[in-house]
């Protein structure tokens, strides 16, 4: 046995904050991450998910077997089914220090390419940010609302913390954005609201300047 790819793999998946798994047939789900010792079934990683109601388990048979494929590792599972894995570790955004507005942005997916063990560095390994990565961590803790009340309070305060660390020029180039939606005969937001969109348009912006701010 490899041992040696099964332990960086191993390393590798501890330090991740989640894994993205896609199962058979398509189906994604973010997981947590529990690494062991193995267990006397030769159970060496398993990873929850659907709210803690499944999850999937791995050998070190199925890991050795695996492979790297760009940010992907391809494996089957403790029962044989192919599954994909990215490895995604996810950081607080805080202000940086030179502007005190611009969020300092500090890791994202784990990636050991072509099979290759991630650079790593005093911290741990290498960062780079990806939206992907961010929001499908911030869906997940959206998702895990149990009531539609408390889903919507959470994705306010959300709003509201994205909202209060844009200057005014990434505030008005946000709601151009949003109006573009609006506009767009192909995009149905404007139907996820009762708020007329001639009313919309015209607390956003004027149509003649599409990105300036109207203040009424």
């Amino acid at each position: 046995m490899n041992n040696q790819h099964v332990d960086r793999f191993i390393a590798l998946a501890s330090s991740a904050s989640q894994i993205e798994i896609t199962l058979p047939g398509g189906f994604q789900e973010i997981s947590t991450v529990m690494v062991l010792g193995p267990e006397k079934d030769g159970t060496l990683l398993r990873l929850i998910w659907n709210q803690q109601r499944c999850e999937t388990l791995f050998t070190a048979g199925g890991i050795e077997q695996g492979r790297w494929e760009d940010d992907a590792f391809h494996c089957n599972d403790k029962y044989d089914k192919p599954v994909k894995l990215r490895l995604l570790a996810i950081s607080v955004l805080r202000p940086a220090v030179h502007t005190g507005i611009e969020p300092e942005r500090s890791s994202s997916m784990l990636d050991a390419g072509c099979g290759e063990h991630p650079s790593m560095t005093e911290d741990g390994p290498e960062s780079m940010l990806e939206n992907g990565a961010v929001l499908d961590f911030l869906r997940d803790v959206i998702n895990r609302s149990d009531t539609m009340d408390a889903e919507a309070e959470l994705t306010w305060r959300l709003l509201c913390t994205a909202i209060n660390i844009l200057d005014d020029q990434q505030l008005e180039k946000l709601l151009g954005a949003f109006r573009a939606r609006l506009i767009d005969s192909q995009d149905d937001t404007k139907d996820l609201t009762t708020m007329p969109l001639t009313e919309m348009l015209a607390m956003i912006t004027n149509p003649e300047t599409p990105n300036a701010i109207v203040h009424q």
